[in-house]
């Protein structure tokens, strides 16, 4: 667990043993280089895009409860609503998603209430395909009846019909910068700790409809 993890960094930290977290970090370990994403700033470009495309229900499912880029990205959603004059509806947050039919479940009960969300936003890969799944085992309609924004760029959101608007992270950026911060601290010629933040990009496809 979380706890666990936070010792045996300590340890590596008071050893002298390099350590670089790739796309998170945890709490109380500054001494740590780190290369992650942007997760705030991320939501933001999906919910921005949404409301530019005159949605203003807006739900998100979001993955393990508990893990950093998660819970950065719930925090993305609320401040991002906030900040852009949304309701934040309580009932349209999914959280904790890691199960396919659980997660299925949640979101089909979500879209069958009286009052439900115009638009969906995923927080990674396997979301996106539940999210579309249960979708059409419903009979909707993306994008009339739902708008997604997926999280992730796989191959397969190009080939989804419609094909799905995505938060591309830059994955590659992250691992080649994390492994020459590694091989540098390896070598001892790095001297600071490195914080690199890096931003994501939204990639629009045909899975968010215009209502202005």
């Amino acid at each position: 667990d979380g706890r666990n993890n936070s010792r045996l960094y300590r340890e590596a930290v008071r050893r002298n043993i390099p350590v670089v977290f790739y796309d998170r970090i945890l709490e109380g370990l500054d001494r740590i280089s780190s290369v992650t994403l942007d997760n705030r700033q991320a939501i933001l470009q999906g919910v921005l895009h949404l409301k530019e495309n005159g949605h203003r229900k807006l739900g998100i499912v979001l993955h393990k409860k508990g893990i950093y880029t998660i819970e950065e990205r719930r925090m993305g959603f609320l401040e991002a609503c906030k900040m852009l004059d949304i309701e934040i509806n309580a009932d349209w947050i999914i959280e904790n998603a890691v199960d396919a039919e659980r997660a299925s479940l949640s979101l089909e009960s979500v879209l069958k209430s009286d009052r439900r969300p115009d638009a969906i936003i995923s927080t990674n890969q396997f979301l996106n395909e539940v999210i579309v799944a249960t979708v059409r085992r419903m009979g909707l309609k993306i994008p009339g009846d739902l708008s997604i924004v997926g999280f992730d760029d796989h191959s397969m959101n190009e080939l989804i019909e419609p094909p799905l608007t995505t938060i591309r992270q830059p994955v590659k950026d992250i691992g080649r910068i994390a492994a020459t911060i590694m091989l540098s601290e390896i070598d001892g010629t790095r001297g600071d700790k490195s914080k690199v933040v890096l931003k994501a990009e939204l990639l629009q496809r045909k899975s968010v409809s215009k209502l202005i």
